[in-house]
This record gives structure tokens, C-alpha cells and sequence, in this order.
């Protein structure tokens, strides 16, 4: 909200315009990955090593782009595009 005085001396409140849709072929994904029970096991070099293998693996034999990526403790975020159309989201994070 942006708030501005008014006549009355009070701030008048007006919500900020809407953006028009943005569509992009094929579709950009931010996800998030959590470890199981959120335990900080990606602290550990040689277990965040492996997800990191894993995620370059996985978009080798899946076909897709994985972009940046960041490795926290207890989760880890990406972008991901598919290289085909058909490319399924669920079937890539699933693998």
C-alpha cells in the first residue's frame, strides 16, 4: 500500500497496480528441497557434495536445466527449466 496524505490530513491508502501475467516457455521453477524431518545434514561437505552430483545428474538423465542453486543446512534451493515441453516437474525432483 502506498499511503499519501489526504485532504484530511490523514494518510489515504491506495494498493499498488497488479503486473499483466508474465508466461515464459518453458516455465522457470524456484524450488525448495527439505531434508527429512528438516536434520542439518547438508552441513556436512561430503553429503552436500553428493546432493550437488545429484542435481547435475538428475538433469542429464531427466533433460532438464538446473540453474543457481544454493545448499543450506536442512534444504536447498534451485531454478529449473525443462528442455522439452513435456518435461514433468514432479518427475524430475521426484528422481
Amino acid at each position: 500500500m502506498i499511503e499519501n496524505p489526504g485532504a484530511t490530513g490523514r494518510p489515504e491508502r491506495r494498493h499498488l497496480r497488479r503486473l499483466e501475467r508474465v508466461w515464459v516457455e518453458p516455465p522457470i521453477y524456484f524450488v525448495t528441497v527439505c531434508s527429512h524431518k528438516r536434520r542439518r545434514c547438508l552441513a556436512r561437505e561430503p553429503i552436500a557434495g553428493a546432493v550437488m552430483d545429484g542435481l547435475r545428474t538428475a538433469a542429464e538423465s531427466c533433460r532438464w536445466r538446473v540453474g543457481q542453486y544454493v545448499v543450506m543446512p536442512d534444504h536447498i534451493h534451485f531454478f529449473c527449466a525443462p528442455r522439452d515441453r513435456d518435461g514433468s516437474l514432479s518427475a524430475f525432483v521426484g528422481w
